[in-house]
């Protein structure tokens, strides 16, 4: 039998399964494919990133409800690019700033090495991936790399994560959440 990544995953989720966790699959998420927000997924995320300031269940609908109802040029594109399937490898963005263009550069993580991305790439450029299922936060060669981990299957000890980027003027926010909404770590780039 050869190994690959999906028998790694199809293991742990049977390693899983017997100690009674139950699993979900994208196809049973229900959901929309241009939905943008998942607003229960978002919502269990506010009640406990928030729970002590005491946001009240109104406040939850009532941030969502705005969220969700958003007009503008970058909402309305990201339904619409929800709707195609992405086959890229990769995709960048070239965000305006105030010093310049800060530079995005989101793949999955497992086609392209650090080497090939710092020979590539411009200094500054933000790298966000996947793949490893591993919290990453840190600058190499003048490039920040940044990987949230895994709300669902994470594979190191920080446990269940998720993440936010904020741009704001020439700097660059990353926190890490775990999803009870507890601060792990945040860097300025």
């Amino acid at each position: 039998m050869q190994f690959t990544e999906h028998s790694l995953e199809l293991s742990i989720m049977e390693l899983f399964e017997n100690e009674g966790y139950t699993h979900q699959t994208g196809q049973d998420i229900h959901r929309q494919k241009t939905d943008v927000l998942l607003p229960e997924l978002l919502a269990t995320f506010l009640r406990h990133r928030y729970a002590a300031d005491f946001l009240s269940e109104s406040e939850i609908v009532s941030i969502i409800t705005q969220l969700k109802n958003i007009s503008g040029s970058d909402y309305d594109a990201n339904k619409r690019m929800l709707a195609f399937p992405c086959l890229a490898s990769y995709t960048t963005l070239a965000l305006p700033a105030p010093g310049g263009i800060r530079r995005l550069f989101i793949h999955h993580g497992h086609l392209y090495s650090r080497e090939e991305l710092s020979d590539w790439l411009p200094k500054g450029t933000i790298i966000i991936s996947g793949h490893t299922h591993v919290t990453v936060m840190e600058e190499e060669v003048g490039l920040f790399y940044f990987n949230p981990g895994s709300i669902s299957l994470p594979k190191c000890s920080d446990g269940n994560t998720c993440g936010i980027l904020e741009l704001k003027n020439d700097t660059v926010k990353v926190s890490l959440y775990t999803i009870e909404g507890k601060l792990l770590r945040e860097s300025v780039f």
